[in-house]
């Protein structure tokens, strides 16, 4: 991941980089989700209270966009604080793509029936000519009449 850190109304030292670094290598575990082109856009803010906002910004594939935002009064402990919330919208994209993809391919599902003991066996149908249509209409009507 190509991580970018700016700093507003403060300067970003090798160590704030080198800790922004550590935290968002977290992620890594999530390889499926994150490549390793992908860009990863830090804003640290700090405010006279001695308050800092750090905001990330991390595009992924499936069109998804990842954005989360901490304040904390100590700088650290807030960069150590936003890995939480990027981890668990990461998750929620991991099972949601899981199961939109087999519900989709629906093999999963088959392998399931295959496994246990149902007793009955998943048979292809084949499409319906147009013959087999009109019989099977004529065969409706047919009891619907009687």
């Amino acid at each position: 991941m190509i991580i970018t850190i700016h700093g507003k109304n403060m300067e970003i030292t090798p160590a704030i980089s080198k800790s922004v670094e550590a935290s968002l290598s977290r992620l890594e575990k999530y390889k499926k989700y994150i490549h390793p082109n992908t860009r990863a856009k830090v804003e640290i803010r700090s405010y006279p209270e001695k308050l800092y906002r750090i905001t990330v910004s991390i595009n992924i594939p499936f069109n998804k966009h990842l954005q989360c935002q901490v304040k904390h009064d100590d700088l650290y402990l807030a960069i150590k604080q936003i890995v939480n919330p990027l981890t668990q919208q990461l998750s929620y994209i991991k099972t949601q793509t899981e199961s939109k993809n087999t519900i989709k391919t629906g093999t999963a599902i088959l392998e399931k029936m295959q496994d246990s003991n149902f007793g009955s066996q998943v048979e292809e149908l084949d499409d319906f000519d147009n013959d087999d249509q009109d019989a099977w209409q004529n065969d409706q009507t047919e009891n619907f009449a009687n």
